[in-house]
């Protein structure tokens, strides 16, 4: 799938240091890391292919947001969902 038009949105906001939270549903065990689709909210849906135990999903999550979005993982935070598929993901510069 390609990549949201938002993602270059934020990115930008991570090179003005602007801070930004997203809405993200994390699919686990999934072949490969990737944006696999939006909600009609505009919730993210991202697969990764670590599982849902120990914090691996959610770690694998911000080691590969961070990538996409080209900042550093301290500078990402789970804010709401730490235990469940539903998050929201901080950028605090």
């Amino acid at each position: 799938m390609d990549e949201p038009v938002e993602l270059v949105y934020y990115r930008e906001k991570v090179k003005q240091d602007q801070s930004f939270s997203l809405k993200i549903k994390v699919m686990t065990n999934c072949p490969e890391a990737g944006i696999k689709g939006q909600l009609a909210d505009g919730t993210w849906k991202i697969g990764v292919p670590a599982i849902a135990q120990r914090g691996e999903a959610n770690k694998f999550l911000l080691q590969w947001l961070a990538g996409v979005l080209g900042c550093k993982i301290y500078q990402l935070k789970i804010i709401a969902g730490q235990h469940t598929s539903h998050k929201i993901v901080q950028f605090i510069p």
